[in-house]
């Protein structure tokens, strides 16, 4: 009876766990710092790109034969989410910061 219940909390908990890449889909633009952090935890890095601030988050899975890494970026203008997403930050023009997608 006592494995029953430890499995069946055990299943809760895990369904309860979110991927990066299923919490960054819930972002808001415009939220600061402070609450991006609050809902995906402390980024792996952080990056200063002429006055842009980029949280960096890596997501590590297992596949069959493999462990795969995704990066996942969010961009911060003048202390505001201006853009998030699976890749990395990169200088586009003279004031622009996009993320470029991973390649496969």
């Amino acid at each position: 009876m006592k494995r029953i219940a430890g499995a069946a909390v055990l299943a809760v908990a895990l369904a309860g766990c979110s991927t990066t890449g299923q919490k960054i889909k819930r972002l808001d633009p415009g939220s600061r710092p402070d609450r991006v952090i609050a809902a995906l935890g402390k980024p792996d890095a952080v990056q200063a790109i002429d006055g842009f601030e980029v949280y960096v988050y890596r997501a590590r899975f297992r596949d069959r034969h493999s462990i795969r890494r995704t990066d996942y970026s969010v961009i911060f203008e003048h202390g505001r989410l201006v853009e998030f997403g699976p890749g990395r930050a990169k200088r586009e023009g003279a004031d622009d910061v996009v993320i470029v997608p991973s390649a496969p």
